[in-house]
Parts: C-alpha cells; structure tokens; sequence
C-alpha cells in the first residue's frame, strides 16, 4: 500500500488597509496573510503544527513583517533628527568643558552651529540651561550613543563642529586636538582621514 503524507501551508486572507511599502511607497493597499501548516494524508490536512502570518503589498506583491504596518519614515526622520541633534550640543558641550571653563564665545558658537542644524534659533541662553542641566555627560559617552546611525557626512560634520568650538577661545589647544582626533576614532573615521580633516579646518 502507497501513503501519499508530508506537509503543506493553507493561506487565509486578513485584515486590509494601507500602509507605507519600503519598495514602492506610501499609501500602498495590504493584506494580512494568516496562515498554517499542516500534516496531510493522501492530501487531507490533518494536524496543524505551525502557523504565523505576513503582510502582503497588493501593489509590488512583496512580503513583509506585520510590524511594518507601523513604519513611518517621516516620523523616523523627525525622531532620528531630535537625537542627533541633542547629541550635538551635548557633544560640543563636553568639548566645550575640555578645559574646565566654558567661555561666552564657545556658548555662542555652539548656540550659531545648532540654529544650522535645526533651522530654529537658539540663544546662549538655551545653552547655558543645557550646560546646567547635565553635569554627567563625556564626549565619548554622548558620541557613542549616535555613531551607529551617521553616515561618513555626519561623522565629519561633527569633527567639524568640535573644531569650531575648540576654536572659539583663541585657538585649538593641543590637548583640544587630541581630543578632538579620540573623537573621530569614537566615530570610527579613518585617522589619515581625520588627520586631512583637521589640516583643512587648520588652513581655513
């Protein structure tokens, strides 16, 4: 006698709506796909031992993860802009501090580069609160909490920026290049390239 047995997936259709596909865009129809895979004989589903289910763009018909049904990159820009942001003025901070003083020049440099970075003002005010606000912060501490989410541009415009802060007292120190140059290793930039950066901030 011949068994015909193995296993095989029946899919069942779920909730629809609309969401943002990763390939080809916002607004885009899905569905959820539900299903389980069962044991057959002689092509009778028998025992169902597995199931799950996925989300299906009904524009490109790629597949995804439930959870995509949440992703908004707009909203992910907003939130990545926001941290980096708040780590540039701790990080201009914490170099700032590299000598133990932090001067009206340097505040006002940190509060010029951070009305660039937002597009908003931002007043020396501003920055003397975030420098009574936190007294625990460390440029390496502040650096490491973004470096995985930079791009090599991103990288180089905070050495940049901590060089312009450096500077604003009479000049980068060597101690404040040193410790600019531990920053682009935090940031994981080459040091041939941390080393062309700094002579093209120092011939500016």
């Amino acid at each position: 006698m011949i068994l015909f047995y193995g296993t095989y997936p029946i899919t069942f259709s779920g909730d629809t709506g609309t969401f943002h596909c990763p390939r080809c865009g916002a607004g885009k129809p899905y569905e959820i796909r539900n299903w389980t895979r069962f044991f057959h004989l002689y092509w009778i589903p028998l025992i169902p031992y597995k199931w799950g289910s996925f989300l299906e763009c009904k524009g490109c018909k790629a597949t995804w993860d439930e959870k995509i049904r949440n992703y908004d990159p707009e909203a992910e820009r907003a939130a990545f802009h926001a941290k980096f942001e708040s780590a540039m003025l701790q990080a201009m901070i914490a170099m700032a501090e590299a000598d133990g003083h932090i001067d009206q020049k340097e505040m006002q440099v940190i509060a010029e580069i951070m009305k660039q970075l937002s597009g908003a003002d931002h007043s020396v005010g501003e920055v003397r609160a975030a420098i009574a606000a936190d007294n625990s912060r460390t440029l390496r501490k502040v650096l490491r909490g973004v470096v995985d989410d930079l791009n090599e541009d991103g990288k180089e415009m905070v050495v940049k920026s901590l060089y312009f802060v450096a500077d604003a007292d009479n000049g980068v120190s060597k101690e404040e290049r040193a410790k600019i140059l531990d920053a682009g290793k935090i940031l994981a930039i080459k040091p041939d390239r941390m080393e062309a950066l700094l002579v093209e901030l120092e011939t500016e």
